[in-house]
């Protein structure tokens, strides 16, 4: 979704494309990739964008979520798992 989110918005920096880190790749799966090299300004945006778009609310974990998550407790989100 990020592509067409760019295609629609053209002034997105173009480094999100970039799949790599210090010259290395981070994936092989070409234009299917988790989107790196994001602010969370730009995050937040494109969660606004497809909110509209699919008539659901998208939004970033709150910083509790996002601890709990990585911490690897049982947590439910609002997203589903």
């Amino acid at each position: 979704d990020y592509a067409a989110y760019a295609a629609d918005n053209r002034n997105i920096n173009p480094a999100w494309q970039n799949q790599s880190y210090a010259g290395h790749p981070i994936t092989s799966r070409g234009t299917d990739h988790p989107v790196t090299k994001l602010t969370v300004a730009q995050a937040m945006l494109f969660c606004e964008w497809l909110s509209q778009k699919e008539g659901r609310k998208y939004r970033l974990p709150t910083n509790e979520e996002w601890t709990q998550a990585s911490q690897g407790a049982d947590i439910e989100f609002p997203w589903g798992r």
